[in-house]
Order: C-alpha cells, then sequence, then structure tokens
C-alpha cells in the first residue's frame, strides 16, 4: 500500500546523505487495531495495539551517476544561429532497465544561448498514453539560478541524436535526409516555448519544454524506419543490420553509448507577445 506523498527522488551527496518524511503517515491511523496494519499484538486486545508489530516496505531505485558525462556546449554558434549540446549517454541499455516510466534522469547544468539549463530524459517515457508502445521523452529545463534572474525567455530548440555510424551518402539519399548533418531530427522535435515567470503573478512559472514522444526505445535496438514509398535515382536502402548501429557507439547491449543533441537557438529575452 503506497501512502499518499509517500515517494521522493532525492541526490545524495557528501554534505546531503540523508532525506526522507516529517509527516510520513497519521500515527493513531497506523496504530488503530482495526487498520490492518498491526499484528503481534499481545493478547490480541484492541488496547494492546500500540504494542504489536508493524512492518515497513522501502523500495529503493538506484542509479549511479558516476559513468554519466556532463552535456558538453560547442564553442561556435552555427550559421544558421543554432547553439549546440551534446550530451553522451553511457550504457543506455542499463539506463533504460534502471529507470521506470514516468522516472527520470537529470543532467548537469550548462549554460548556453545566454541561458542556464538542464536536460531532462525519461528513458522509458513521461505520461505516455497507454498503448503507444515505449517512448524516450526529453526535456529542457530552467534552473533555479535561471529562475531567479525572473527573466521571460522565449526559445526555439530541437532534439536529436548523434549519428555515432553515420550511413553510406547513398542511403541517406533514400531516406530523404542530408547525409552531411551528424545529427538525426525527428520530424516532430523541435519545440518553441516560453519559459519563466507567467504574465499572471497568480499562475505558476513555466520551467520546463520538451517533447514527450520523442523517439521509440526500439530506436536504438532496430534503428530509424527504412525507406518509403520508391527510392529517388542514386538512393540504396539501408541494410537493417547499418540502421541499428547507426545512434550506437558500441553494441547496444553492452554498455553502448547515445549521445543526445540539443540545438537552442540564440534570443533575448521575450518583450512582448503577438496574438
Amino acid at each position: 500500500f503506497d501512502i499518499p506523498g509517500g515517494r521522493m527522488g532525492a541526490k545524495f551527496k557528501p554534505a546531503s546523505h540523508t532525506f526522507g518524511f516529517e509527516q510520513w503517515a497519521d500515527s493513531e491511523v497506523l496504530w488503530a487495531a482495526n487498520g490492518g496494519w498491526v499484528f503481534d499484538i499481545p493478547g490480541d486486545a484492541r488496547e494492546n495495539a500500540g504494542n504489536g508489530k508493524v512492518a515497513l516496505l522501502v523500495e529503493l531505485t538506484v542509479r549511479d551517476n558516476a559513468d554519466r558525462d556532463p552535456p558538453q556546449v560547442e564553442s561556435e554558434v552555427s550559421a544558421a544561429g543554432w547553439a549546440r549540446v551534446e550530451w553522451p549517454l553511457n550504457n543506455f541499455q542499463k539506463l533504460s532497465l534502471q529507470v521506470r516510466e514516468n522516472e527520470k534522469v537529470s543532467s548537469e547544468e550548462f549554460e548556453a544561448a545566454g541561458s542556464c539549463f538542464r536536460l531532462d530524459l525519461y528513458p522509458r517515457g513521461y505520461r505516455v498514453a497507454a498503448g503507444d508502445g515505449e517512448y524516450v521523452s526529453v526535456y529542457l529545463h530552467t534552473t533555479p539560478f535561471q529562475d531567479q534572474l525572473g527573466h521571460r525567455l522565449k526559445r526555439r530548440f530541437r532534439v536529436g541524436l548523434l549519428r555515432a555510424n553515420p550511413l553510406a551518402s547513398s542511403e541517406y539519399l533514400a531516406l530523404n535526409q542530408d547525409p552531411s548533418e551528424r545529427a538525426f531530427f525527428p520530424p516532430h522535435a523541435e519545440v518553441v516555448a516560453v519559459l519563466g515567470p507567467a504574465p499572471d503573478p497568480a499562475l505558476p512559472p513555466a520551467r520546463s519544454a520538451g517533447v514527450q514522444g520523442w523517439v521509440p526505445l526500439s530506436f536504438f535496438t532496430q534503428g530509424q524506419p527504412g525507406p518509403k514509398g520508391t527510392i529517388p535515382k542514386g538512393g540504396t536502402a539501408p541494410k537493417p543490420d547499418a540502421l541499428k548501429r547507426e545512434f550506437v557507439a558500441g553494441k547496444f547491449e553492452k554498455g553502448g553509448v547515445v549521445t543526445l543533441l540539443v540545438d537552442i537557438l540564440v534570443s533575448d529575452q521575450e518583450e512582448g507577445t503577438v496574438a
């Protein structure tokens, strides 16, 4: 039985090594003789319920960040105005098995496009509708420092994958994709959002935005879908084995690395909104 509010997530550090709940459960309800939680009551007498026993069940989901690299921000902005961030995820298969649905792993904070952010990754999806399959979700999140500045930031960003093992140019021609681009961006992976305080002080601030159904988890074991329709002249259909290797450095089942890419368009803070 889950007690309401009885779940928490915490990052343990040498200076912060203890976490818990100050008001975990109502003691009168917990120790009630007819509540169903107390056993081994002396004499089976209701008045002795306080001397009985209650068994606590603690479930831990442990994730070790030791093998996770911090995001790297490229020093130069692209000609189109994109600031690129690369976040390598070592042993992505292990990560996808450790983390449950609606649970996330967060990157270290970084500065890009003049603002401070972190990335939240949900390897098994965040609030993905039942029946839609297993999808990975990714969100760009502001940091406490950025929140304190009180700026409203209009940001356009896109989330993609590094092509760790690029296909041949003719294969990308068959997929109608640019062979010179070292990143793959799904068609729906671009987001425009205003982050920061809401115009109405009574409303909560907007601290994150992202892509709920970014890519299927099967992308890392089967690859992206093959060509659809007629293949253009000069194009060749990619082999299944090549598609499986495209986004994973090494073997997926043996600690392969998946690198998440985020391009953030450099822009100023929001000055107004046009309806």
